[in-house]
């Protein structure tokens, strides 16, 4: 059986799975994001709770979590700001198990190849966004997770799409993408008006011109984004998941129609572009995947 725990913010979530990556049990508990470390003890709680339903001790386990993984993947070595004492903090022997620590997107985009839409289709290339408080994302290609130098591969939401905004984004750069769409900015761009891109979807659906000019506004940003990251890389298929997922058609209608003007057709069809479908553990089921394809690589 396989383990997989996915960090967040306010929930840890874990899994179970057999080997052929069906599941067996799923939990979430509570995380203790104080300026203490004691969030951490939530992980163990879990993992305690897992093995005694499972009666059984793991050996190993993945974990999913926000930031950039060092480059033999035991910890997080990047996310300034989130999760007090998640940098460089090294999970194995705290937890006396081998550790691997993927990012939460990789980690979703890999639950997606191996369980979700994508295996059913047989995708071998794909990107994946997660839309939420900001823009995650992941690359995979021939069916592998893409990180390239220092793992920062495939952060999809910090590409610069307007050079005339000169505020910095969460990560620094201005312009960026999780700055035209995500929930850290909704304040900024609707002028105080939305403290919530739910709220605005709400008005956007009902017909109100202020929403519905702010949220075309940042779908269109996010479909000229999608079509440059997808001119370069050339996915089969673009995965959308996160919170901000639940608009579903409102969300899906305007980003293909804005897609098609901006994507590259040189004789091919252009990328899919559907919804996340291995649900709210995927984080947790990709990092149960993750640790398991790198055990089986060394026996």
């Amino acid at each position: 059986m396989l383990l997989g725990i996915d960090l967040g913010g306010t929930n840890v979530k874990g899994v179970v799975l057999n080997d052929d990556y069906t599941l067996l049990f799923e939990q979430t508990v509570s995380t203790y994001n104080t300026l203490q470390d004691d969030w951490k003890e939530s992980i163990k709680d879990l993992i305690r709770e897992l093995e005694t339903k499972c009666s059984t001790e793991f050996n190993y386990l993945g974990i999913s979590a926000p930031g950039i993984p060092n480059s033999i993947n035991t910890m997080i070595s990047y996310m300034p700001g989130r999760l007090n004492g998640l940098e460089f903090f090294d999970w194995q022997p705290y937890l006396s198990k081998i550790t691997n620590v993927l990012n939460d997107a990789n980690a979703a985009l890999l639950a997606e190849s191996r369980i979700g839409s994508l295996k059913e289709k047989g995708t071998k290339h794909a990107i994946l966004i997660t839309l939420g408080t900001g823009m995650g994302g992941a690359i995979m290609i021939d069916r592998k997770i893409y990180t390239g130098m220092g793992q920062k591969g495939g952060h999809l939401g910090h590409v610069t799409i307007d050079v005339n905004d000169p505020t910095p984004g969460i990560t620094g750069q201005p312009g960026n993408i999780e700055e035209a769409i995500g929930d850290c900015s909704i304040f900024k761009r609707t002028n105080g008006k939305y403290s919530s891109t739910k709220d605005l979807v709400r008005d956007y659906e009902s017909g109100d011109h202020f929403a519905k000019t702010i949220w075309l506004k940042s779908i269109h940003s996010l479909a000229v984004a999608l079509a440059g990251i997808s001119n370069v890389l050339s996915p089969e298929v673009i995965v959308i998941g996160g919170g901000m997922a639940k608009a579903r058609e409102s969300l899906m209608n305007p980003i293909k129609e804005y897609y098609s003007k901006y994507e590259w057709r040189p004789g091919i069809e252009g990328a899919e572009i559907i919804f996340a479908s291995a649900g709210d553990y995927a984080g947790a089921i990709g990092a149960a995947i993750f640790a398991h394809e790198n055990q089986t690589k060394w026996h």
